[in-house]
């Protein structure tokens, strides 16, 4: 079977603002250049309450990303994320954050102009989820972490 390249839709953001999501995917981006030489980079991809964030045109619920260093070094922008969601604390050494796939969280997006001018939604920060709402994922997304292209984010956090 042939590698098919197709033109793909952008729609538009989701709302700013504070929203319940659950995290359905960590993808290894690998060494990235950039202007302060190369990093390792992760994507947190979040899936978004349909209540607070709406749908898109398709019916399906939005999927926002958050890119990071893999680092836990403390100046780090994924060491302050995952302490503000209560993930890690000070004295955490290491975490595996494909075990927090399906870990609900409350995320602020901002807008931001993105490539082409168009208007992007940006996570700012990762708080602990409302104990008393708990999303789990819709299983509509597709992992393409590693080594999981097939599999859905479904079922319970473990």
């Amino acid at each position: 079977m042939g590698i098919i390249a197709q033109r793909t839709r952008h729609y538009p953001p989701p709302a700013a603002g504070q929203h319940d999501a659950v995290l359905v995917d960590v993808i290894d981006e690998g060494e990235r250049d950039s202007q302060w030489g190369t990093a390792h980079k992760v994507r947190l991809m979040f899936e978004l309450e349909p209540t607070t964030a709406g749908v898109r045109e398709d019916g399906r619920r939005h999927v926002v990303s958050a890119w990071y260093t893999l680092s836990l070094a403390p100046s780090a922008n994924l060491t302050r994320d995952l302490t503000d969601w209560g993930v890690i604390d000070d004295d955490s050494a290491q975490v595996d954050l494909e075990r927090l796939i399906e870990r609900p969280a409350r995320i602020v997006l901002v807008h931001a102009e993105g490539r082409e001018g168009r208007t992007v939604a940006r996570v700012k920060c990762i708080l602990p989820a409302d104990p008393a709402h708990k999303l789990i994922p819709s299983g509509e997304y597709e992992r393409r972490g590693t080594g999981a292209s097939a599999e859905r984010a479904t079922g319970t956090y473990r």
